[in-house]
Parts: C-alpha cells; sequence; structure tokens
C-alpha cells in the first residue's frame, strides 16, 4: 500500500473514532452543544473549528507511531501500540479541560477497537500469521 493509501485509511480510522464519539455523546446527552447558536457564518467555521482541530491533530501526531508499530513484530508492536494509545489519551488530555473526564476512556476504548478493526490485516502479517 502507498503511502497515501496508508494516510487515507488511517485518516478513515481517526474519522470514524470521532464521528462515534460525537454520536455517542449526543446519544448519551454528555453534550453541551447547542446547535440553535450556529447562526452566522463564522459561527459555521467555529462549529467546524471545533469539531475537526482535534481529528487533525491526532492524524498529524498519531499517524507516524502507529505505521511505525504495523511495521513491529509482536511484544514490541504491542510496546508502541500502548505508547502510541497513551500519547493519544495525553494529546486529549492537554487539548482539552486537563483533568479526567469518562468520555476520555472510553475514547481510548472505542480508538483500541476501532484500529483492530482497520488493521487486523496488517496486524496478522506483520507477525507471520498468514
Amino acid at each position: 500500500m502507498t503511502i497515501t493509501g496508508k494516510l487515507s485509511k488511517f485518516s478513515i480510522y481517526i474519522a470514524a473514532k470521532w464521528i462515534a464519539i460525537y454520536l455517542l455523546q449526543t446519544v448519551t446527552g454528555k453534550t453541551t452543544w447547542d446547535w440553535g447558536k450556529v447562526i452566522s457564518i463564522e459561527d459555521i467555521f467555529y462549529t467546524i473549528w471545533i469539531l475537526l482541530s482535534l481529528p487533525a491533530i491526532e492524524i498529524i501526531l498519531l499517524y507516524f507511531p502507529f505505521q511505525l508499530a504495523l511495521r513491529q513484530r509482536g511484544f514490541k508492536m504491542g510496546c508502541i501500540l500502548s505508547l502510541s494509545f497513551l500519547f493519544e489519551f495525553s494529546v486529549v488530555w492537554y487539548a482539552t479541560s486537563q483533568h479526567f473526564e469518562n468520555w476520555m476512556l472510553i475514547k481510548i476504548i472505542i480508538s483500541s477497537v476501532l484500529f483492530v478493526l482497520f488493521y487486523k490485516n496488517e496486524m496478522i502479517d506483520t507477525q507471520g500469521l498468514q
């Protein structure tokens, strides 16, 4: 797979993760977002910025650690993936409220599950099980 293909797949993985998080927050009622206040063009751009800034930051910061992990085998892969998920948690913690909230833990769980679903073939290929 080319670099562009890998980046596209990783971007879709990040987008799916954030859509799941946003949907979960909406369904559980844990969001305080008021769509009625999005009236002007500036409000629309601000809303887009708020909703897309963290996913964009994650794509930029996490692409290379995850690709490095997928090139490793066994225990090394597990360690690099664990550090990458810890780094992901740190980025979100720093970029938001800087205190622990339940959605952060749920996000890491969703991220881990989606990563396995998106990259199970690469993980199996890397370990030589196919």
